[in-house]
């Protein structure tokens, strides 16, 4: 098999690993995965890696290895929606905080009432 790499789309990456899956060619697996993982595509490399198994030794530091970690997060339970609305909501609140304590320092910590500016 080459080396290329399938389209972003569901699809062609499908097929891609259709075809790795029935192939005995351990070392096109692992250039495949290291053209994954230096094409900045994550998840096509923890999918490739899967296929890979116990197979092959991997080297700390290594396209496989870096693979694998993907792999490992790419599977961490997620959060569920009332832990992602409470995230959310916490990170509104410091950021109106943050922007309170800015435009408080550029203005020189006082406050002057809209009636009482001067007119131009």
């Amino acid at each position: 098999m080459d080396g290329s790499l399938p389209e972003r789309s569901r699809d062609s990456e499908e097929r891609f690993l259709a075809t790795w899956r029935d192939s005995d060619d351990t070392d096109g697996l692992i250039e495949a995965i290291s053209a994954a993982v230096e094409a900045r595509r994550p998840q096509l490399a923890a999918r490739l890696v899967g296929l890979l198994g116990e197979q092959v030794e991997v080297e700390a530091g290594s396209p496989v290895d870096q693979a694998r970690k993907a792999a490992r997060m790419l599977m961490l339970p997620t959060a569920s929606a009332a832990d992602f609305i409470a995230l959310q909501s916490a990170w509104i609140i410091a950021r109106k905080l943050r922007m309170r304590r800015i435009k408080r320092r550029m203005r020189g910590g006082r406050r002057v009432p809209r009636a009482s500016r001067r007119k131009r």
